[in-house]
């Protein structure tokens, strides 16, 4: 017998489940006992229970797991000290890094290369200093599967301009497929 017939054999009233068979019905007189039994175990069950008012009820829960008034106010406060640090912090954190007034003393920037022949390539690059400075430059050339082919650290005098552009040749020890500036450094 399934789950399902088991549970619905049991609604039937006199019938037995596991047997199959009729059961005996209570009689008034047995009714009556379970009843006045019943009520009697119901009212010493309510009769120690105090009914409260809801209000008086959820004052009591909020003590009891801490959320009383003071409570509230005192995350709150530590929400709010807590946002305020946070906002010091970053706010503090821009000014350094972003907003400081900082920039590099010097850039370099690619603009041209030409491949002169297999064991040499032109190297045209930009670079930016403050003027009246000396700087070295690496320019390096790859080839196709961007390896350094070559490599030449070029040395600027000072100049009286902030911008100049300068070319350079590279020697290469086999055909490169790229020219370019690699960093650049005062000296």
């Amino acid at each position: 017998m399934g789950v399902g017939r088991r549970a619905l054999a049991r609604l039937v009233v006199g019938m037995g489940v596991d047997r199959q068979q009729s059961q005996r019905h209570k009689t008034p007189q047995e009714w009556r006992i379970t009843l006045s039994t019943r009520l009697i175990v119901e009212t010493r069950v309510w009769s120690r229970v105090s009914v409260e008012s809801p209000e008086a009820v959820n004052a009591s829960l909020d003590a009891r797991y801490g959320r009383t008034p003071n409570r509230r106010v005192r995350d709150r406060r530590i929400l709010w000290i807590v946002a305020g640090a946070f906002a010091l912090v970053l706010g503090s954190w821009v000014i350094w890094a972003g907003l400081d007034g900082t920039k590099p003393l010097i850039e370099a920037r690619d603009t041209a290369h030409s491949i002169i022949d297999e064991h040499s390539v032109s190297v045209t690059f930009e670079v930016s200093m403050p003027t009246g400075t000396a700087a070295s430059c690496a320019v390096e050339a790859l080839n196709e599967n961007f390896t350094i082919v070559g490599w030449k650290v070029v040395d600027l005098p000072p100049s009286d301009r902030y911008t100049r552009a300068v070319t350079e040749i590279v020697r290469t020890t086999e055909l490169s497929n790229t020219g370019l500036i690699y960093r650049c450094w005062l000296t």
